[in-house]
């Protein structure tokens, strides 16, 4: 900005005169206006707007999934066998009662720690076993075969039935190859055992047809031949006269004769 500055200079002039011999001073006041021009620092304040991109590190927070796998040991103390006492199994002297008896001592060894033992015999000695506890168990209790048996023993707190091992299926029945059948479709009796013409294609003692049938000491030996508690099926079906039985022996003997017959399609009457 300019400043004017006023300077107000007051002059004073003398001024001699001869005017009627008087000497007179005037006095004249002089006003001058004097433009001067004063440097004057002048500040501009700008304002400006900028953008700036500033990166900013975001953190985002991630679950993460972790599987957690715990392992858990378990430690079955089993007790040393001398100290468990050995459990004893009716050894029965055929296929399905042997087979149950393999997968129960397997358990009762390799679960429970306990040693076992079976006694080998048949179907009446080893239930009297069981009844006086020198057998623990038995697998196979064959019902009818054994009712008479069974009942008396149940009757008198001496044995315990725990459940089913086998489903109910039928017993003491008299068997043919289908083969046989097939060849002769009017055999489908025991009946027609009676009759001359069926009872000639089986083999025959003494006029009869050979039932291979059960051992001595199986429930259905008493079944099929009876015994002092009565008849057996071959006198109650009024057979004695056409069918005799033939004890195989041992429970392999009875198979290996079913077997044979069956490979050379020969015939045969079988429990």
């Amino acid at each position: 900005m300019k400043a004017s500055l006023l300077v107000v200079l007051v002059l004073m002039f003398s001024v001699l005169a001869a005017a009627c011999g008087e000497t007179k001073i005037e006095t004249v006041e002089v006003i001058k206006e004097v433009t001067k021009e004063v440097p004057v620092e002048k500040i501009v304040e700008t304002v400006k707007e900028v953008d700036k991109i500033v990166e900013v590190e975001k953190i985002v927070e991630t679950v993460k999934e972790v599987e957690k796998i715990v392992e858990v040991e378990k430690i079955v103390e089993v007790v040393a066998e001398k100290d468990k006492r050995e459990i004893v199994f009716g050894g029965l002297d055929w296929t399905s009662a042997l087979i149950q008896n393999g997968v129960a001592r397997y358990i009762v060894e390799h679960g429970y720690g306990y040693p076992t033992s079976q006694i080998e015999g048949s179907t009446l000695p080893l239930f009297q076993g069981l009844r006086k506890g020198d057998i623990d168990l038995t697998m196979e209790i064959w019902l009818p075969n054994q009712a008479a048996a069974w009942n008396e023993a149940v009757k008198a707190g001496e044995v315990l039935p725990v459940g089913k091992s086998l489903e109910d299926n039928w017993q003491s029945s008299f068997l043919i190859p289908q083969y046989m059948q097939d060849a002769n479709p009017e055999l489908d009796s025991v009946e027609d055992l009676k009759e001359d013409q069926f009872k000639a294609l089986f083999e025959q003692e003494g006029g009869k047809v050979v039932l291979l049938g059960c051992i001595a000491g199986w429930g259905c030996r008493t079944m099929q031949d009876g015994d002092d508690s009565g008849p057996g099926q071959i006198v109650g079906m009024g057979l004695e006269d056409h069918v005799v039985l033939r004890d195989p022996g041992t429970s392999g003997s009875l198979a290996a004769a079913v077997e044979a017959a069956f490979a050379k399609e020969d015939p045969i009457l079988f429990y």
